[in-house]
C-alpha cells in the first residue's frame, strides 16, 4: 500500500519537472543532504508536529485547504521555503500510517506516457529493498522490473534516511 501511494505521488510529480536536467549523482544528493541537515531535521519536526498535511508542493497541498485542518497560511509558506532551500521544491509526501516522509530531490518525465524517473530522500521507508551501494550504477531491469513495471532501489544514508531511485 505504501509503495502504491508513493508511486502515485511520484508519478503525479513527474508531470512537472523538478530539478530539470540530468539525474543528480548520489554524491551530489548526499552532499545536499549533509549541507542541509539542520533544515531537513526542522522540516521533519514540522511534519511530525502537524500530522495532517500529507503533501506540500510548490503550488498545491493535500489537503487542498490546510487552514481548514488548522494549518495557517504562514506555516505552508514556511514549508515551501524550507523545501526550496533544501533543493526539493516539489516538496514532501507524508504517509501518516507508516510515518514515511519523502522529499522529492529530482523528478523528470511524464507519468501518463509511462516514463518517469526520480531520486528521493526517504525517511523511514517500510521495506527499503533492494538496498544497493550505488544508485548511479543500479540497473533494476530484468524479469522483476517487467512484472512490476518500474525499477526501485534504495541507498542507505544514515539512521532512518535513504536515497531512493524510482523509474516508471
Amino acid at each position: 500500500m505504501h509503495r502504491s501511494l508513493t508511486m502515485l505521488a511520484v508519478s503525479v510529480l513527474a508531470l512537472h519537472c523538478s530539478g530539470c536536467g540530468p539525474r543528480p549523482s548520489d554524491a551530489e544528493l548526499i552532499a545536499r543532504f549533509q549541507s542541509h541537515r539542520a533544515q531537513i531535521d526542522s522540516l521533519l519536526d514540522m511534519i511530525r508536529q502537524d500530522k495532517v498535511l500529507t503533501r506540500v508542493d510548490d503550488n498545491w497541498t493535500d489537503p487542498p485547504d490546510p487552514a481548514a485542518v488548522g494549518i495557517p497560511p504562514q506555516r505552508v509558506t514556511d514549508y515551501r521555503q524550507l523545501v526550496s532551500a533544501i533543493g526539493c521544491p516539489r516538496g514532501f509526501i507524508y504517509n501518516p500510517q507508516t510515518g514515511t516522509i519523502t522529499l522529492v530531490a529530482w523528478a523528470v518525465g511524464l507519468a501518463a506516457s509511462g516514463t518517469s524517473r526520480s531520486k528521493l530522500f526517504v525517511f523511514n521507508p517500510p521495506n527499503p529493498t533492494p538496498l544497493v551501494v550505488d544508485l548511479d550504477a543500479y540497473r533494476g531491469y530484468g524479469e522483476a522490473y517487467r512484472r512490476r513495471g518500474y525499477a526501485d532501489a534504495y541507498r542507505h544514508l544514515e539512521g532512518q534516511w535513504y536515497l531512493e531511485y524510482v523509474e516508471n
